[in-house]
């Protein structure tokens, strides 16, 4: 078959085929409505051909394949059938440059794209290739290097025309022992179509076939491995088609767990999920990957904390057994790297019925998201907002530009920062009049910013009181209620909690100091709000916990005309945050403690807006 590929491939009544459908040996399309018998090839031969197109795409792909050779065509979705097969003729064949005369005559105006969509298989040289339309594809398949026992292991996976739900898994574990590690290769090609024998008996043994697979003590020293076959509604997984190749990967070796985490006394307090009329909402500061893995972590911040401990594929199976424990409602997250976001949390949370949403800062690769239950909310609307964007263009911070307006060394310090919230409006499912703005917020961190985050909190508070007013302008019908949860980076006796709680903050707050007399704004404006906020996990011991710092710098900030606290979920024991010096540890994965709280709705009759 290598002559496919060369010259001599003959194409010379390629247009009088693709017009009349006749029976020839050379290049041949099969329609619906004028289909031939299938051809039965020999699955190993893995002689194919691949069409993909995405909906939103500009181009289609032809891929044909033979073994181990690949053709590739990139081919623009409005073309039209004619100069899709010219093109692949002086490709294959570049010594016909163009096609024989008496076929120039023939005009084929219908789309290529059409074309392929209905045909069943290629025939060239008398070797026939299966089209696959849009066919089922694993694009990436990754299990983690040091799977520990006790946490459940979630693949990374991604497709392309399927899901994990349409898709077949099938976990196998080594037959002896191997404490040596498999060395992981990042190219995802590889890693989807390895040739890696895992039937073979004498040295694997299937072990689950769900979509997950979690080690007991009894896999300590055995490698896992986990073979997808992937699927949709033409090409379904539980059936055999030629050309759909699963994707297979093996994991490092397992080793042990730890015995006890921090949050696993927690879990035992939480008895499932909350009654509709309830939602559980969670908040935590995840410890991104891009400050975790720095120099100035490993040496000045965190010392105490193993590097071993310190990598995301070690942290991120304790976030996600911890996470998935606490059966939350909403979850806000701050401090996600955008590939932990795409590549592990969005993907696992979806098999627990979770959505998610991210918005990145400013200048870092990391930011906020928001996850929600599916079986309790649906998204209205989401937007994210770099609060310095928000500050300079809307027009709903005329009072924070009058204060600010005085002092262009306090005013460049504000807009320097890439701070933002990402705000959500979610319905409620069960109660389809119930409307609830979130907002999700990381404040900007320096000790001495305590002005600028003051500011920060005002274009925040701003813009969520804009979509709730939106809402109810939009619709006096509905209840809307409204939250504002984050790391504010702010102990409770500073001006910005003063100001959540009270509404109002004057002029001559000592806050309006902390960044020196140079950065004081000089006015006697006073900030104030009408919204009503209290602290649903009340005041903390702390939240946050290394070597040198503690102090509660996470909040949960709700209406209490509209939610009533039912449960706070009280914080680990102080003897195991101080088990290894401080936080993070080898049973910790963030310096920081999730705050957990289960909010009852109050009667919408008795409610005000």
């Amino acid at each position: 078959m290598k002559r496919f590929f060369q010259t001599n491939v003959r194409f010379s009544q390629v247009f009088g085929l693709l017009r009349t459908f006749q029976r020839q040996k050379i290049f041949r399309f099969q329609y619906l409505g004028k289909l031939l018998k299938w051809c039965k090839i020999d699955p190993k031969m893995a002689r194919v051909v691949k069409v993909n197109v995405a909906p939103d795409d500009s181009i289609f792909t032809i891929a044909l394949h033979n073994n181990r050779n690949r053709r590739e065509f990139n081919r623009p979705i409005d073309e039209e059938l004619e100069r899709t097969v010219s093109r692949m003729i002086s490709t294959l064949n570049p010594k016909k440059k163009k096609p024989p005369k008496k076929l120039q005559k023939i005009s084929l105006n219908c789309l290529s794209i059409e074309a392929w969509k209905q045909t069943k298989f290629l025939l060239i040289n008398d070797d026939h290739y299966p089209v696959l339309y849009n066919p089922p594809i694993i694009s990436q398949i990754k299990l983690s290097s040091v799977p520990l026992a006790g946490m459940t292991m979630y693949p990374r996976l991604q497709f392309r025309h399927s899901t994990a739900n349409e898709s077949k898994f099938t976990w196998y574990r080594t037959v002896h022992k191997d404490f040596s590690n498999l060395v992981e290769t990042d190219n995802a090609t590889e890693c989807a179509h390895h040739d890696m024998n895992l039937e073979n008996s004498s040295e694997w043994n299937e072990v689950g076939q769900s979509q997950t697979y979690t080690p007991s003590v009894d896999d300590i020293g055995h490698r896992i491995g986990l073979s997808v076959t992937p699927g949709n509604e033409k090409y379904q997984a539980n059936k055999s088609h030629c050309g759909v190749q699963c994707g297979k990967t093996v994991s490092g070796s397992v080793k042990a767990g730890p015995n006890m985490c921090i949050f696993d006394e927690r879990h035992k307090l939480i008895n499932g999920r909350c009654p509709n009329d309830s939602v559980r909402v969670v908040c935590y500061n995840i410890l991104a990957d891009c400050y975790a893995e720095t120099d100035t972590a490993k040496t000045l911040l965190f010392p105490y904390c193993s590097n071993e401990f310190m990598k995301i594929d070690y942290r991120i199976q304790l976030l996600q057994k911890e996470l998935y424990g606490y059966h939350s409602d909403i979850i806000f997250l701050q401090e996600v790297d955008r590939f932990v976001f795409e590549d592990y949390l969005s993907p696992t949370m979806s098999l627990q019925n979770y959505a998610s949403i991210f918005g990145n800062k400013q200048q870092t690769n990391e930011g906020g998201s928001i996850f929600y239950s599916r079986d309790k909310f649906r998204l209205v609307s989401v937007e994210n907002k770099v609060l310095r964007e928000s500050l300079q263009q809307d027009d709903i911070h005329d009072l924070v530009g009058q204060l600010l307006k005085n002092n262009n060394t306090f005013y460049h310090r504000v807009i320097s920062r890439g701070s933002c919230v990402l705000v959500a409006v979610l319905q409620s499912v069960q109660f389809p009049e119930r409307y609830l703005v979130v907002a999700n917020t990381h404040l900007y961190f320096h000790p001495q910013a305590q002005h600028i985050r003051l500011i920060q909190m005002e274009v925040i508070l701003n813009i969520v009181n804009k979509k709730v007013n939106e809402l109810q302008s939009a619709d006096r019908s509905l209840n809307v209620s409204y939250m504002v949860c984050g790391d504010l980076n702010s102990k409770p006796r500073t001006g910005l909690v003063e100001y959540m709680l009270t509404g109002r903050i004057p002029a001559n707050h000592a806050d309006w100091y902390s960044g020196g007399i140079e950065t004081y704004h000089g006015t006697d404006i006073c900030l104030s709000h009408d919204m009503k906020f209290i602290s649903a996990c009340g005041i903390p011991r702390y939240t946050n916990y290394v070597a040198g710092f503690s102090g509660c710098l996470d909040y949960i900030f709700i209406n209490p005309e509209q939610f009533e606290v039912e449960k706070v979920l009280p914080q680990p024991d102080h003897k195991l945050v101080i088990s290894e010096t401080a936080l993070p540890s080898s049973i910790c994965s963030s310096d920081h403690i999730a705050q957990v709280v289960d909010l009852r709705w109050l009667p919408c009759e008795g409610r005000h807006s």
